[in-house]
């Protein structure tokens, strides 16, 4: 077999059993650098880091350049990122950041479908020695091992306020281990786009059966072989997993304009509804919006969109927010155990807390002080208002 020289040369391994039937190899490809002295083994897949894209709607694989695919081991990979939270000196404030393996054609993509994860670390608000805001740039820089793409040193660096951090590597999942926490948190923020979609005009039906059968049988897959022990099963079980959150997915993607114009017409016809609750006094707000709102109909610009969603959430959260945080905090009571804390033992006290306030009729403003906790203690938050109506079932 003929080698390009000077180039990266790479095969794909397949392997099956004596009846033929597929299974999993580890890695499924190599490489071979036809011409060039090596330092070290290739890193066997590109280096990336999951991050918000540019308006915040997906979480996508974001290339750590100079870990990309073939590099010679050790590799030093850094990106520039944005926090997507503010860090509070001594608060429960967390910055997550989640270490990934991408394929081919990764970077860009949405994560739950084209990474494997490696590790996830954290900057907590008590390592921090000043306010860090949402929104700061940092530079995030891996190292690995001399012999494999496993991080060693791991540190962020927030240019604008001259300070670096080393985080701590939290111990490794080896490759025979299933990624049980991956699969049960993907699968949930699955079930809850499905329900979204169900109730959009801009989805088919028959698709999105089929969409949930499938994520049904991948998941009872998985839990059954991984309960036994069996790799390869497993291992089939999440790839199956996968090509059902890409197909997701990619309805989600093609019918961005329709859901969000669901949800524009929803709040605006909560905010006339208030308005007339009032007394049917004009404010100049919401003449303002409405000619924002017409305009960006006539564009049909997601982006613009979403800008005027998030002020028209905002004008309704001030009007109602006594009985929006109290909604809030029975959510958060109720699915406790279902949902993403960046601290749970703080977020057990915090809700405790907030639900004592409610239940004894606490004023307004404790009620708002303790929601705010317990909201900045929600992992998964959006990056908006708060509205029930938009809160995941758990």
């Amino acid at each position: 077999m003929l080698l390009q020289t000077g180039r990266a040369n790479t095969f794909a391994l397949t392997a099956r059993t004596a009846r033929g039937i597929p299974v999993p190899t580890n890695p499924s490809e190599f490489t071979i650098v036809q011409g060039v002295q090596l330092t070290g083994s290739p890193l066997t897949a590109d280096l990336g880091v999951a991050a918000w894209n540019e308006d915040r709607t997906r979480r996508v694989f974001r290339m750590l350049e100079g870990a990309e695919k073939a590099c010679p081991l050790p590799v030093t990979g850094v990106v520039t990122l944005r926090t997507t939270t503010q860090l509070r000196p001594g608060a429960e404030d967390r910055l997550r950041i989640r270490i990934l393996e991408g394929g081919s054609g990764a970077d860009g993509e949405r994560v739950a479908y084209c990474g494997d994860e490696v590790m996830t670390l954290a900057l907590r608000g008590d390592e921090v020695e000043q306010v860090v805001p949402d929104g700061t740039p940092f530079r995030l820089a891996v190292r690995t091992q001399d012999s494999s793409g496993v991080p060693v040193r791991v540190t962020v660096f927030f240019e604008t306020l001259d300070e670096e951090y080393e985080l701590d590597i939290p111990d490794m999942r080896t490759s025979s281990d299933p990624p049980r926490e991956w699969v049960e948190q993907e699968v949930d923020e699955a079930r809850t786009h499905l329900r979204e979609l169900r109730g959009s005009r801009g989805a088919a039906l028959p698709e999105l059966r089929r969409i949930e059968t499938n994520l049904r049988d991948a998941t009872e897959q998985f839990r059954e072989r991984a309960g036994r022990g069996d790799t390869g099963g497993w291992s089939q079980a999440v790839d199956r997993l996968k090509e059902a959150l890409k197909d997701l997915y990619g309805i989600l993607d093609n019918t961005t304009w329709q859901r969000l114009e669901e949800d524009l017409d929803e709040v605006w016809d909560d905010l006339t509804v208030d308005q007339d609750a009032d007394g049917g006094s004009t404010d100049p707000q919401l003449r303002e919006i409405s000619a924002a709102f017409k305009a960006v109909r006539e564009r049909q610009d997601p982006r613009l969109g979403r800008e005027l969603l998030d002020r028209m959430r905002t004008l309704r959260y001030e009007r109602n927010k006594s009985d929006i945080n109290r909604s809030f905090i029975m959510w958060a009571q109720h699915g406790y155990a279902r949902i993403q804390w960046t601290d749970p033992a703080q977020a057990r006290h915090a809700v405790d807390a907030a639900v004592q306030v409610v239940l004894s009729g606490g004023s307004d403003d404790e009620v708002h002080r303790h929601a705010d906790r317990v909201w900045l203690l929600w992992a998964d938050r959006p990056g908006q208002e708060l509205d029930p109506r938009d809160l995941p079932q758990v």
